[in-house]
């Protein structure tokens, strides 16, 4: 809502508006133009950025090579998911379209069935207890009581991770991020752009990079790693 009531001088007259989403279940689609329409900058050019769950990074990626090529001065760009008006069965089937089609999603497996054998092997390469594990949850569930914007705002406990459900073993309930809905927005100027403001911003983006990896993990060199988020 707070994007909506904004008029579109407030940003900067963008010359091009990114939608980030990875979703395939919603009823709107085309959500860039529709963004777009929305915020009063209509006939600007808009488009919708697809990257599984870096649809968001993979956008603001975009607007920064456009920025940064010359060919836009100011870019909108929009990350958002709605999935609560989905059954769970659902939300999990469209989420783990992300994954290989044929040789994974094709033999029964889902996301967390995939992050159950990730993790597996790290805490059997590593020596890595259950309880050890659970330190992770318990900091981001911690981190999410000074997050005004936090889904879920409640202080939780390696003994309330030990007794959640499991969801697929190691995985239990409160390792696992909820179905939620949310939105975030930036914009990104150029330099000459940023120096025409009545105030600086607050964030320079000094470079981008975009990688990726085998999509199914079998191909993968090691479960432990992950090559292109570094």
């Amino acid at each position: 809502m707070e994007l909506r009531d904004r008029p579109a001088v407030e940003f900067l007259d963008g010359e091009a508006v990114y939608s980030g989403q990875p979703m395939k279940v919603r009823v709107q689609d085309n959500l860039g133009a529709y963004i777009a329409s929305g915020i009063g900058l209509r006939g600007k050019p808009a488009l919708r950025v697809e990257a599984a769950c870096g649809s968001g990074g993979a956008g603001v990626y975009t607007a920064y090579s456009m920025v940064r090529s010359g060919l836009a001065r100011s870019v909108l760009v929009a990350g958002v998911e709605k999935m609560t008006d989905y059954p769970t069965s659902t939300v999990t089937s469209a989420l783990a379209q992300a994954a290989d089609a044929e040789y994974e999603l094709f033999y029964g497996a889902s996301f967390t069935g995939l992050n159950a054998l990730m993790m597996r092997y790290y805490m059997e390469r590593y020596g890595v207890d259950r309880d050890t594990m659970s330190e992770w949850p318990v900091m981001m569930h911690e981190n999410a009581l000074s997050n005004p914007y936090a889904q879920i705002r409640r202080r939780i406990t390696r003994e309330d991770v030990a007794r959640s459900q499991v969801v697929a073993d190691p995985i239990r309930l409160l390792d696992s991020s909820p179905v939620g809905d949310g939105v975030a927005a930036v914009v990104l100027v150029s330099e000459e752009v940023a120096t025409g403001l009545p105030e600086k911003p607050s964030v320079y983006i000094a470079g981008a990079g975009m990688a990726t990896d085998t999509v199914e993990l079998s191909n993968r060199e090691a479960l432990d790693r992950i090559p292109a988020a570094r």
